[in-house]
């Protein structure tokens, strides 16, 4: 009988239709999870060029419970780290940081996915930044 390839991570599809993929890695003291967006450049029309690397900024700007430094610094004070990405595809925000703060995680994943402000000020800031970002490549 031939042996069964060993699985390295487990597929899930809560209720909402979200899924979640887990890899289980004993002895490991630091761990990763990430938020994929079904969002990225390939989903914009020519005049929305540059909206999902411009929310994906956005949301690094602060929440309704936090600010952007007490996101920098409440990450930092656990020993994480913490980024995002735009692809084509999708954009991604991820965090690593000890296994003892996973709780931590999930709740600034979501914070940040759920309550995202989008100050007025801040929006403009960010504009002027991928614009600049955007003529680089051109």
């Amino acid at each position: 009988m031939a042996k069964r390839p060993r699985q390295f991570y487990r597929r899930s599809v809560l209720r909402n239709g979200t899924v979640v993929l887990t890899e289980r890695a004993p002895g490991f003291r630091t761990l990763s999870v990430g938020v994929f967006v079904k969002g990225g450049s390939r989903h914009e029309r020519p005049k929305q060029a540059g909206l999902a690397h411009f929310l994906e900024h956005m949301m690094f700007k602060g929440t309704e419970k936090r600010s952007a430094f007490e996101i920098a610094r409440d990450v930092d004070l656990v020993g994480g780290d913490f980024n995002a990405m735009t692809t084509r595809e999708y954009t991604a925000f991820h965090i690593t940081l000890p296994v003892r703060a996973l709780d931590f995680a999930l709740e600034l994943l979501t914070d940040i996915i759920k309550h995202s402000r989008f100050d007025p000020i801040e929006i403009e800031r960010e504009r002027q930044v991928i614009l600049q970002e955007i003529a680089m490549t051109e």
